[in-house]
């Protein structure tokens, strides 16, 4: 690189501007990894520059100060760009999966089988280069279980009559949850009402398996739930229509969206698991 002729207050001045339209960017617009890549170019060129302005003014205290706020800008959008972007990637996934839920409903076939494969495999991609967060890993978790609902309409047949959307019904890509967050997976939630949908279709033994493999904390709440629907011990196959209801009632805690609504209906169960007719 060519060396860096020094102007202290015009090129300070214009260091600063370039660095402020930078992090109006980062703070304004949505972030794709194309995006953070031409962003990062010019925040790397940003330093450099810093760099080469402070040893000119090393002997200038006020000057040492302003560079040094001036790179640790730089240096905190070099993080919040890598974040935003990581976020803008996992809101991608999770629109392919809302997709893909409508096109399920729609009981296109050739369009699930062509998209439910890609959604996968987006999934699969980003998590084994990036380490998303706790609501990051909710949304993916959501679309891969949009991933196995698809996969279950293709292998199973069709949809119930108005069968709703599971992942989405429980409004679970906007959650907060209760569960502590080193207790929650990729699979929990989807685990949760795979195990309900066990015991609604009276599959006693997978039932019982799916649930000896859910986390204590989902473990307690169940057995909470359980407790208020009448069910002494949490004996879970003294009722295995409210063992589902309670099963299902956890996940909408873990979604902290009961609405006060905690327990469906048979019926709405049975539209809910949308079965096969």
């Amino acid at each position: 690189m060519g060396s860096v002729t020094f102007h202290p207050f015009v090129d300070l001045n214009r260091i600063q501007q370039d660095v402020q339209a930078t992090q109006r960017a980062v703070e304004t617009r949505p972030i794709t990894f194309k995006a953070r890549d031409k962003i990062f170019h010019k925040l790397t060129e940003n330093l450099r520059i810093i760099s080469a302005f402070q040893k000119n003014t090393a002997a200038d205290p006020v000057f040492q100060a302003q560079f040094r706020t001036l790179r640790d800008n730089v240096v905190w959008l070099f993080g919040e760009t890598q974040s935003r972007a990581l976020s803008q990637a996992v809101e991608d996934i999770a629109g392919k999966a809302r997709e893909l839920n409508t096109i399920i409903e729609q009981g296109d076939k050739k369009r699930i089988a062509q998209k439910a494969p890609r959604l996968l495999k987006d999934i699969n991609v980003l998590t084994s280069q990036y380490a998303p967060g706790r609501q990051e890993r909710k949304k993916l978790a959501l679309a891969r279980a949009t991933y196995q609902r698809a996969n279950s309409y293709l292998e199973r047949g069709r949809l119930g009559k108005n069968a709703p959307s599971l992942p989405f019904q429980l409004n679970i890509l906007e959650v907060v949850s209760p569960v502590d967050d080193d207790e929650i997976d990729e699979e929990l939630i989807s685990e949760i009402c795979e195990t309900a949908r066990s015991f609604f279709e009276v599959k006693t033994k997978e039932g019982i398996q799916r649930f000896n493999q859910l986390s204590g904390k989902a473990k307690l709440l169940v057995r909470a739930h359980l407790a208020k629907l009448g069910i002494a011990e949490g004996d879970l196959l003294e009722d295995r229509t409210k063992t589902a209801q309670a099963l299902l009632a956890t996940a909408y805690d873990i979604a902290d969206s009961n609405d006060g609504q905690s327990y469906l209906s048979p019926s709405e169960m049975d539209n809910f698991f949308g079965k096969i007719l």
